[in-house]
């Protein structure tokens, strides 16, 4: 078996597999342990550590552009950090493609927490069920403005005024342009899509 490999377990009589649930301060410790490999591809959601499948082209293209957007956009007031952990989720270590928020001012300085993001994004492109489910941990979380890109359909739904319970009082879908937040200009689809 590879190391750091999560397997379920069969209890005896029983057909289903029995799973524990993790933390996001137990994931950390089997890292510090070595019993995860932190250059692992996975993602702790909702307690159940996932692997994360490689990014298909149009996915991996799609977040180069939006990242190029978003610094010429942000910097140098904000960084834009691209697909690293956001912090202060009892039972969730997500790992957004892209989050804009404040610059980490030491290399000791804790993960950014939802309520720190001005935007946090997620192409979805194979993966819209499991980023649907993200969206309601970073409403939990304080995230201000989540958007999911959906590639194949070539629209933005921005999600907007987070909720604890993980829901949103306002989802809108985008065609054409969506406004950055903090009035930074628009982003054009078109050219997004290309």
């Amino acid at each position: 078996m590879k190391r750091g490999t999560v397997i379920g377990v069969r209890t005896h009589g029983s057909t289903h597999p029995r799973t524990r649930r993790f933390t996001a301060d137990d994931v950390w410790a089997m890292v510090a342990a070595g019993v995860l490999d932190p250059d692992e591809p996975y993602e702790l959601i909702d307690g159940e550590l996932l692997y994360v499948s490689p990014q298909n082209p149009r996915h991996a293209t799609v977040i180069e552009r939006l990242n190029t957007l978003l610094v010429l956009a942000y910097a140098p007031d904000f960084a834009v950090r691209p697909q690293l952990p956001l912090g202060g989720i009892r039972d969730s270590i997500p790992e957004p493609d892209l989050v804009v928020g404040p610059r980490s001012p030491t290399l000791t300085t804790p993960h950014l927490v939802g309520t720190d993001t001005v935007l946090v994004a997620e192409v979805s492109d194979s993966s819209i069920r499991r980023d649907v489910r993200k969206g309601e941990i970073y409403a939990a979380a304080g995230v201000r403005e989540f958007w999911r890109v959906l590639v194949e359909r070539r629209v933005v739904v921005v999600h907007r005024l987070p909720r604890p319970d993980g829901g949103w009082d306002d989802i809108t879908d985008h065609q054409n342009a969506v406004p950055f937040p903090a009035g930074r200009g628009d982003v054009d689809l078109a050219a997004l899509f290309a």
